[in-house]
């Protein structure tokens, strides 16, 4: 058996942008990958969906027109995402579309929902993809493309349900989401185990500490300009489980220390990093002072790219360079547009809870997913069979620490290590570089909506701390003047519960 090449994992998990809009025109029939590999991009390909009017008119994948990629919020909940798979492939069931049986999505639905949730925006948006930057295409991608192509690309790397943000980040920790297909749903029950509370408690190789959640929420606090505490979403929806590192430095940092641990060697075995959910103001003049980062729509992805590129360069400068393994994926699609059907048969994890609105055993529509180490060949394509989901992840943590998996769904996850074919690391590391000075949204915080994520957000947290619910949440202002409300809850003793 030949010895690992990696001791610390580190994920950076972006927000709700399909695998077509970022990555669709990475490779190209003029510009193929290498190797002979295949790669499922929208290059060549007759893709369309269709409006609902009469008679409908067919909207076609289209280059990106901003920054942005699309208007406002598209729909994402468990609801939507099954009209986007199966919109006209047989008889609607309740407020449900006809859902086949095998339930193979046609992907034909994407176009007639944003119809329905953003009627003035151009129907194409949905359909959208962001060109490789090359030789100053704006707009365009620059930083994601370079890391996919210098490393490895996973063009079937599929959402763990097809529905929104939190069940998805759930499955990626925890390999279930407890049942939950919904935001809204009780996270305060998720009591199923997670892969942070698997490793072990003490350092492993006798060095490494076991892991972290580092996020981008705590840089402003130390700044003095943001009112609201910091607040890390994944321990929330893994409230049972996490409650108990809510605060805890060993555990919880930003990623300003990310950088600060990266360069002095201090790295965990398992580093989960979330973006900037919220952005910051200066309090006196209600400016913008950080954008957020995360690239939920309606955002422009600039500043997601730089947190990337942030990232890669820490790890790049880092002494634990060669024995780290980085991957970005993205939580779910956001409603944009991918053309490849969800795999089906999947193994759903066990048990899923009585009354489950759904089997779990189909996932998601396809993310972007690219993975750095300096042991994968440039320009690999990944196609790990027979599918692939945020589970691997964790199969990839208990394969390398020898644990225990979580459930059937993780088992059968692939082991990304597999990936790390090159019997000594490279140095030939493509060096991207990050967007100077992207587009601030000016606007006063209380003149800027909140998206999906962010009012669920305050939901998760108000229900967390047994607050009231709060009144109506519909800007930014209002998140942030919540947050700030939260009384701060003082650390206890970090132990998982047994």
């Amino acid at each position: 058996m030949n010895p690992p090449k990696f001791d610390h994992l580190v994920v950076v998990m972006m927000e709700n942008r399909s695998f077509d809009h970022m990555l669709g025109m990475l490779y190209s029939k003029d510009d193929p990958p290498p190797n002979g590999q295949t790669f499922d991009g929208v290059d060549g390909k007759n893709l369309f969906n269709n409006t609902t009017a009469t008679p409908p008119a067919p909207v076609r994948v289209v280059p990106a027109s901003s920054f942005l990629g699309v208007t406002g919020d598209p729909d994402h909940d468990y609801v939507p995402v099954q009209w986007q798979l199966f919109w006209k492939q047989g008889q609607v069931t309740s407020n449900l579309p006809g859902i086949p049986d095998p339930p193979n999505g046609l992907m034909s639905g994407f176009v007639a929902d944003y119809q329905s949730v953003c009627p003035g925006a151009p129907a194409c948006e949905i359909m959208s993809h962001f060109p490789t930057y090359d030789g100053g295409y704006q707009p365009g991608l620059s930083v994601l493309p370079s890391l996919a192509r210098g490393f490895a690309v996973c063009d079937s790397w599929f959402a763990s349900v097809p529905t929104q943000t939190l069940p998805n980040r759930s499955f990626c920790n925890a390999g279930t989401s407890n049942g939950n297909v919904h935001n809204s749903a009780d996270w305060t029950k998720n009591h199923n185990p997670t892969i942070f509370c698997a490793l072990p408690k003490q350092k492993l190789l006798g060095e490494i500490f076991p892991w972290r959640i580092y996020h981008d929420h705590l840089d402003a606090e130390k700044r003095g300009f943001a009112p609201e505490k910091s607040f890390a979403l994944t321990i929330y929806i893994h409230w049972p489980q996490l409650h108990e590192y809510d605060q805890n430095p060993d555990y919880y940092r930003s990623v300003d220390r990310f950088e600060a641990d990266a360069a002095v060697g201090d790295l965990p075995a398992y580093s989960f990093i979330e973006p900037r959910i919220m952005g910051y103001f200066e309090e006196a003049a209600g400016s913008p002072v950080r954008a957020p980062n995360d690239q939920h729509p309606a955002q422009d992805i600039r500043h997601g790219e730089n947190l990337i590129n942030r990232i890669y360069y820490a790890i790049l400068k880092s002494p634990l360079r060669n024995r780290t393994l980085l991957v970005i994926t993205y939580d779910e699609h956001g409603g944009i547009y991918d053309h490849v059907p969800p795999p089906i048969g999947v193994p759903a994890p066990q048990p899923v809870p009585i009354g489950a609105p759904f089997d779990f055993t189909r996932l998601g529509v396809r993310v972007p997913a690219v993975i750095v180490s300096p042991y994968i060949p440039a320009g690999t394509v990944y196609h790990p069979s027979p599918w692939c989901d945020h589970t691997a992840i964790i199969k990839t943590l208990t394969a390398r620490w020898g644990l225990n998996s979580l459930t059937t769904r993780d088992a059968a996850a692939p082991d990304l290590s597999e990936l790390l074919t090159l019997e000594e690391p490279r140095t030939d590391l493509p060096m991207p570089e990050s967007w100077p000075n992207p587009a601030l949204d000016e606007r006063p915080p209380e003149q800027i909506p909140a998206n999906d994520l962010q009012r669920d957000f305050v939901q998760l947290v108000a229900r967390a701390h047994g607050l009231p619910p709060p009144g109506p949440v519909s800007t930014v202002a209002d998140v942030i003047n919540f947050f700030a409300s939260v009384p701060k809850k003082t650390s206890a003793l970090p132990l998982c519960p047994e």
